[in-house]
């Protein structure tokens, strides 16, 4: 069984050894995807529309 301290050192090689990847995926997820709202713009939407039923 792996401790807190050595699946923290994992995640941190596989995130540096990953970065440009998981950069260019964010990136293009959010061009894919309209980039302009956010989630608390769509949470506050999905409210503001529910208090009106």
């Amino acid at each position: 069984m792996w401790n807190r301290q050595q699946v923290k050192e994992q995640a941190k090689l596989i995130m540096k050894r990953n970065y440009w990847k998981m950069f260019v995926v964010t990136l293009l997820t959010g061009i894919l995807t309209g980039g302009k709202t956010t989630i608390i713009e769509r949470a506050q939407d999905f409210a503001s529309n529910n208090l009106y039923w």
